[in-house]
């Protein structure tokens, strides 16, 4: 993840060690990351000098009614196997 901290930083650009290459990213570049230290690292948490350059935005489970009709929808399955796979966590 460190190799993030100049591109995520305002130097903006990201070094392939492999090549030699340094690539300056466009002023439209976005970098977007996805962290569930819950789900992905339980022991160790994302470093500080990682977490500084994001902005963090947490988000919880959306009301059951709404998260069974989520499963139902993108898993395509009837609400009646939406419903338990909800109720299973």
């Amino acid at each position: 993840v460190v190799v993030l901290h100049p591109l995520a930083d305002d130097r903006r650009e990201l070094f392939l060690e492999r090549t030699g290459e340094v690539l300056q990213a466009p002023s439209s570049f976005m970098l977007v990351v996805s962290y569930n230290p819950g789900y992905q690292n339980l022991l160790k948490g994302m470093k500080p000098s990682t977490r500084q350059r994001f902005v963090a935005m947490r988000f919880g489970y959306p009301p059951v009614a709404d998260e069974e009709r989520i499963v139902s929808r993108e898993a395509q399955v009837d609400s009646a196997l939406a419903a338990q796979v909800v109720r299973l966590g």
